[in-house]
């Protein structure tokens, strides 16, 4: 596996967009885009920092030995069970400011103006 395969790898494991590596990278996302395809060639210290943003060695990057971070990484089901933890939790949150807004409670809804 060629490391342009091993960033998107990495990238896609961490749930990182093309567009935030662009962005850290300081960089357009179509040419970050072609980084990825292995049209353009990496120097050395961009190849440093994708290594940096995506915590692993430039080692991880370029041989093709997997390394220890994809072990290291939670299963889909963990990560996904994880997210959904953050949104019953952002659900929550909303439903106790909703509750705050009920008419039987005495206390009317700010007036929100729709365009």
């Amino acid at each position: 596996m060629n490391a342009h395969l091993r960033i998107r790898r990495f990238r896609v494991m961490r749930h990182l967009s093309q567009e935030f590596m662009a962005g850290e990278l300081k960089i357009d996302t179509s040419s970050y885009c072609r980084i990825e395809r292995g049209n353009i060639p990496i120097s050395v210290k961009r190849l440093e920092k994708i290594a940096s943003i995506l915590n692993v060695s430039t080692e991880e990057l370029v041989c093709a030995k997997q390394g220890p971070t994809f072990r290291e990484r939670p299963s889909t089901n963990e990560a996904l069970g994880h997210i959904i933890r953050q949104l019953e939790t952002e659900i929550r949150l909303l439903r106790d400011e909703m509750e705050h807004y009920q008419p039987s409670r005495g206390v009317s809804a700010p007036n929100v103006r729709h365009r």
